[in-house]
């Protein structure tokens, strides 16, 4: 296992998987590979994400021209790092279950991850806008968009299963392009990117989402779940210790 992880050819050999699923997503669960091999294929899947993270952190460094600032992460009090990192464990849990989690048919897959997606995106407009809507107001209305998405999937299950099951790559890209609109208007509004290098982000972002979605089809929600954890705590320290907030 520690030969392969040192082993460019592997690093090339996943690199390319995953932009041949990124050109044609399809589920290629493979039950001959024992755990420890699924293991090593996500540990090395895991440090091309990194790497991805850190450009993302780069370019918004660059936009917001702060060269390291010199905060610690590490320097904050025990109790708020293990705060931080609950947030963050949050946080990838929701993003997980709004864009990855319906990747697989299930009417609570479909209403769960619909019901987030409203969250994220009327917080943001709200953020961004100024409008001051209260936070359980914004709640409220994702849980009940949630429910009726629900509804609709059980009422017209088969239809939106056979679509689901024979346009995977459609649904694939649409859930990437939704993580990476929401993505985008982060930076957007946090940072105001000048157009060129928001194309980039948004380029970035694309990548990654591909990757989590290859991790979450041919790897299973656990893999997935981790790999974001870690790669979304790598981001925040690392965003914490060189922005300037």
């Amino acid at each position: 296992m520690a030969t392969k992880i040192i082993n460019p050819r592997y690093y090339l050999r996943m690199f390319n998987k995953v932009l041949m699923f990124a050109a044609t997503p399809t589920i290629e669960w493979d039950r001959e590979r024992n755990e420890r091999e699924r293991s090593c294929d996500n540990i090395v899947l895991l440090i091309i994400n990194i790497i991805v993270s850190a450009l993302l952190i780069l370019t918004v460094n660059f936009i917001n021209d702060a060269s390291l600032v010199g905060h610690n992460f590490f320097d904050l009090p025990f109790n708020e790092i293990l705060r931080a990192l609950l947030y963050i464990m949050i946080f990838s849990l929701l993003v997980e279950s709004a864009f990855r989690l319906p990747l697989k048919f299930a009417s609570f897959n479909l209403s769960l991850s619909g019901a987030i997606i409203i969250y994220f995106v009327i917080s943001l407009y709200n953020l961004y806008f100024k409008f001051n809507i209260d936070f359980r107001v914004i709640i409220l209305t994702a849980l009940i968009c949630g429910g009726v998405i629900n509804l609709i999937v059980r009422f017209y299950r088969n239809p939106i299963k056979g679509f689901w099951e024979n346009n995977f790559g459609l649904i694939c890209y649409t859930y990437a392009a939704l993580y990476v609109a929401i993505g985008i208007t982060v930076p957007l509004v946090l940072f105001n990117f000048p157009l060129p290098m928001l194309i980039l982000y948004g380029v970035l972002l694309l990548w990654q989402s591909m990757l989590y979605s290859y991790i979450r089809t041919n790897y299973g929600i656990a893999y997935n779940f981790g790999s974001n954890f870690v790669c979304s705590a790598f981001i925040w320290i690392l965003a914490y210790n060189t922005i300037s907030f």
